[in-house]
């Protein structure tokens, strides 16, 4: 599909969790499986290409799909990103020059620091400013579902 310009993209329909890195992973381990080989998806059998072109997928090409505006930090796009800690053990130790896999191959929710969304900060320092309410309501929705509410 890539070979005749066709884009991949990670979506959230019908998940228990929104991880695109994680989808993005399970498309590699998938394919890794199905043909018995490593690096699939990689443009030229580099392991930096398979993790760009997976973390691309994951980003820019999902807001493309969409036709949302993100994607990318340039002027006139949306300010969507977020911030990982370099010190988190699922990453620690990644120079720069191996950090672009380490996140697309290793990086846990637990590294995911801050994010914005249209240049509106919603996470920060690892919590979502509506966190206690989201929780919350869940938890009662959760307890409707299961008798103990």
């Amino acid at each position: 599909m890539f070979d005749a310009g066709a884009g991949i993209c990670f979506g959230s329909d019908s998940n228990v969790q929104i991880a695109l890195l994680e989808d993005a992973r399970a498309l590699e381990y998938h394919l890794r499986l199905n043909r018995i080989e490593r690096v699939v998806l990689a443009p030229d059998d580099a392991q930096d290409s398979l993790a760009r072109r997976l973390f691309t997928c994951a980003t820019k090409t999902g807001a493309e799909s969409l036709q949302a505006p993100g994607g990318s930090l340039e002027v006139g796009r949306a300010a969507d990103f977020y911030t990982i800690d370099l010190n988190d053990p699922s990453i620690a130790g990644a120079g720069p020059d191996g950090l672009l896999n380490a996140v697309v191959f290793s990086q846990e929710r637990t590294a995911i620091r801050d994010v914005c969304v249209s240049g509106e900060l919603i996470v920060s320092d690892g919590r979502h400013f509506r966190q206690d309410e989201i929780v919350g309501a869940f938890a009662d929705v959760q307890g409707k579902l299961w008798g103990e509410a």
